[in-house]
């Protein structure tokens, strides 16, 4: 038995929750999937083991990790109504993606179009909007 299993086993305390949806996790995928049921009139409940606060320090502070949104998700995100809250993101007409082996590189670009193919978003801004 792992260690896991033995801590799922051993576990004696329980929690019954009566919910019509329960979601695991309240990131980006996990929040918006809640704000989105919301809009529907379900109200779901939202487990998230490392339950953070954000504040306008952290906020202002510029994060190395970023979202690459395309226009789908940026659509979401806006029929959500979150995408207004996203405090800084940047738009992208041009993405190379490299597989690990540097074979088959793919190239996408919008420069023939009016509009970027998406936005890069830092992650933590992201997550504040949605949460």
């Amino acid at each position: 038995m792992t260690p896991l299993n033995q801590n799922i086993a051993n576990h004696t305390d329980t929690t019954i929750i009566d919910t019509p949806m329960l979601i695991v996790g309240a990131s980006a995928v996990g929040g918006l999937l809640a704000v989105i049921l919301a809009k529907h009139g379900i109200i779901p409940t939202v487990i998230e083991h490392n339950a953070k606060t954000f504040d306008s320090a952290k906020l202002a502070q510029s994060d190395s990790r970023v979202w690459a949104i395309n226009l789908a998700s940026q659509q979401l995100l806006t029929y959500a109504e979150v995408w207004p809250l996203i405090l800084r993101k940047a738009p992208y007409k041009a993405m190379h993606i490299y597989h690990a082996n540097g074979i088959h590189p793919v190239e996408l670009n919008s420069s023939s179009l009016s509009s970027p193919l998406g936005h890069m978003i830092e992650t933590h801004v992201i997550n504040h909007a949605i949460t």
